[in-house]
């Protein structure tokens, strides 16, 4: 039978464009893995509680923007708790980052943090690998793009004309 759990051994070490070797020292880099569905689940349900408390159950001080900030915070913060596997990048006093510790995400350089968040998504996004998922790929969809899809069997055809 074919396997159809996530293989946690199975990773990827990303050598980072925006911390490059300099001289005899490495570097930058991140080993990544997959999210499990279940995790997959966890990110969906955080990223969507914003919808929920824009309907006015936010409290009286809260605002949309402040709640979104919030959830795109606690979902950064989680997809680089779990996907980060291994990696070689320090603070400035040359202590690794911690990525189970929010501060450690929150004080990376944004071109770091952007560079790791896009191979996090890469990784994790299973929409591009199916067939018909990205844009121009496929038939058209609608019967002026693509005629093969009126119906061959209108009211006024001839095996539908009552007798």
């Amino acid at each position: 039978m074919p396997r159809a759990t996530v293989n946690l051994a199975d990773t990827n070490r990303i050598e980072l464009k925006t911390l490059p070797a300099a001289g005899m020292e490495e570097g930058g880099f991140v080993v990544l893995r997959r999210l499990t569905y279940g995790q997959k689940i966890q990110r969906t349900q955080m990223a969507t509680e914003v919808s929920m408390h824009q309907d006015g159950k936010g409290g009286k001080n809260s605002s949309p923007e402040m709640l979104m900030k919030m959830t795109t915070e606690r979902v950064a913060v989680f997809d680089f708790a779990s996907c980060i596997v291994d990696h070689n990048l320090e603070d400035e006093h040359g202590r690794k980052l911690d990525f189970k510790q929010p501060q450690s995400v929150f004080m990376l350089d944004p071109r770091v943090g952007e560079e790791i968040a896009n191979h996090m998504d890469e990784m994790n996004n299973f929409e591009g690998d199916l067939p018909n998922s990205e844009t121009g790929f496929g038939p058209p969809s609608s019967p002026e793009e693509n005629p093969s899809l009126t119906s061959r069997h209108s009211s006024t055809s001839p095996a539908y004309a009552s007798s």
